[in-house]
C-alpha cells in the first residue's frame, strides 16, 4: 500500500535503490544487478550495487520490483473532473477554492499512480500556474507541471470560457502573447471541435488558416511550443506544417492526417482511457446527441491508427485527459491496440520527456538526470499491467510515495 508523504523525503540526501531490474526510458533493461544511487535530487550513479558505495548511505533492496523513470502525462488537467456534469467546463469554474481542492486531489491521484510530470492542457484563471508554483515552493506535493493556461479556442467552442473565447487574428495574437507573458510552457490551440461536444464538428476547422498561422508564428517567435487539439481533418496538416509540435487526441485520423504528421515530424498525443473506459466519454457524454455514435467511430479509428503510427515510426506519447491516475491504463490500452511493451514504456518516459522538451533532465535512468523515478512490483516488459502496481515514487530525489 502506498501513501503520499512529506516532500522533505528520507534521512539524508543520498540513498540507493536496488531493485530486481532497472528499465531505462528507451524501454531497454539494464543488466541484472543494476542499482541506482540518488544524491541531492539527481541520479548520481547507475551500475552494480557494490560500485555505488552502499555502505555509506541507506539502501533499499526491492525484491521482485522494477525501477523506471517516472511517468510523464502529456495531456492532463487539474480541476476537470469526469465525475461531475460538464467535466470540461470545470476548467473555467468561478469557484477557485473548490477547483483548487479538486486539483490537489487529482495531483495526489496522479502522483500515486507513478506520474512525476504532467503537461496541463487547460485551466482558467491561472490555476495551473498557481499550482506549479505551489509545488515548487513545497506547499503541496505533486508532479512537476508544464502549463499552458486557458486553451486558445473560439467563442462557443467546447473548451471556451462562458464569457467568450478567442476570436480573429488579433485575438489569437493577443492570447498567445498573454500566455507567454504569464509563463506558459506550452500554447494549446484548439483547431477542431470535440467528440464529446454538441454538434458534429470533430474534424471541422474552428479557426481560419490565417488565425492558426498567427498563433504558430507568435509562439515560435517566443520560443514556446504549440499543441493543437484536433481529432482530424484539414486543420491538422496545416498546423503541423507550420510547426505545431504535438497533435492531441487524433481520434478520427485518416491516413492523410497521419502522413502529414509524419512528414512534419510532429508527435501524436493519444488519450486512450478517455475514449475506451466506460467512465470516460461514454459516461460524461451519454446524454449529448450524437456523442456515443462519434465515440464508436473514434474507437474504430484509434484501433486503426495505433498500429499504423507505430509501423511508420511516428512518435506517440500518452495522456490521461481528465481520467486522473489512469496513465498506466492508457499504456495498457496502447499495447492492446498494437504497440509493443517497450514502445509503450517509452511513450510515457523517454519519448514523452523529449516531446515535452524536458528530455535533457528527465525521462532516463542516467547519471546527472533529475531523480524522478517509479518503482513497481513485477516486470512491465513482460506484463504491461505491472506498470500500475506502484510501490514507490521519487520526485527530484525525494520519496513522494512510499516506500
Amino acid at each position: 500500500m502506498y501513501h503520499v508523504t512529506s516532500p522533505k523525503g528520507i534521512d539524508g540526501d543520498a540513498f540507493i535503490l536496488a531493485p530486481e531490474r532497472v528499465i531505462d526510458g528507451t524501454g531497454e533493461p539494464f543488466p541484472g544487478g543494476t542499482a541506482v544511487r540518488v544524491d541531492r535530487g539527481l541520479i548520481a550513479g547507475v551500475g552494480p550495487l557494490e560500485t555505488l558505495h552502499p555502505g555509506s548511505v541507506r539502501t533499499f533492496h526491492l525484491k521482485g520490483a522494477s525501477l523506471l523513470p517516472g511517468m510523464i502525462d502529456c495531456h492532463g488537467y487539474l480541476s476537470v473532473d469526469p465525475d461531475r456534469p460538464d467535466p470540461m467546463g470545470g476548467m473555467h469554474g468561478e469557484d477557485l477554492v473548490a477547483r483548487s481542492f479538486l486539483a490537489a486531489r487529482h495531483l495526489s491521484m496522479d502522483l500515486c499512480s507513478g506520474v512525476t510530470a504532467i503537461r496541463v492542457m487547460g485551466e482558467g484563471a491561472g490555476l495551473d500556474y498557481r499550482a506549479r508554483q505551489a509545488i515548487r515552493d513545497g506547499v503541496i506535493v505533486g508532479p512537476r507541471l508544464l502549463c499552458s493556461g486557458a486553451p486558445i479556442c473560439p467563442s462557443f467552442s467546447h473548451q471556451a470560457a462562458p464569457g467568450g473565447g478567442v476570436d480573429g487574428v488579433e485575438g489569437v495574437r493577443t492570447a498567445v502573447r498573454r500566455a507567454v507573458a504569464r509563463g506558459a510552457d506550452w500554447i494549446k490551440l484548439v483547431v477542431t471541435g470535440g467528440i464529446n461536444a454538441a454538434g458534429d464538428r470533430a474534424t471541422t476547422p474552428l479557426y481560419t488558416e490565417a488565425e492558426v498561422a498567427v498563433g504558430l508564428s507568435e509562439a515560435t517567435t517566443a520560443g514556446v511550443p504549440v499543441a493543437i487539439a484536433a481529432h482530424g481533418g484539414p486543420a491538422v496538416a496545416h498546423a503541423v506544417a507550420l510547426g505545431a509540435r504535438t497533435v492531441e487526441h487524433c481520434a478520427l485520423f485518416e491516413d492523410a492526417e497521419l502522413e502529414g504528421v509524419a512528414r512534419a515530424g510532429a508527435t501524436l498525443t493519444l488519450t486512450l482511457s478517455r475514449f475506451f473506459l466506460p467512465n470516460g466519454i461514454e459516461l460524461s457524454g451519454r446524454d449529448v446527441p450524437g456523442v456515443l455514435d462519434r465515440l464508436m467511430r473514434a474507437r474504430d479509428h484509434l484501433a486503426a491508427l495505433v498500429p499504423k503510427a507505430v509501423a511508420h515510426g511516428v512518435e506517440v506519447v500518452l495522456g490521461t485527459d481528465n481520467m486522473h491516475g489512469a496513465l498506466a491504463t492508457d499504456v495498457r490500452l496502447f499495447v492492446e491496440l498494437g504497440a509493443d511493451n517497450r514502445t509503450a514504456i517509452r511513450a510515457v518516459t523517454g519519448t514523452a520527456a523529449s516531446a515535452m522538451g524536458i528530455g535533457h533532465e528527465t525521462g532516463r535512468v542516467t547519471p546527472g538526470m533529475r531523480a524522478d523515478l517509479l518503482i513497481v512490483e513485477g516486470d512491465p516488459l513482460t506484463q504491461i499491467s505491472d506498470l500500475g502496481r506502484v510501490l514507490a515514487v521519487v520526485t527530484e530525489g525525494r520519496f513522494a510515495v512510499g516506500p
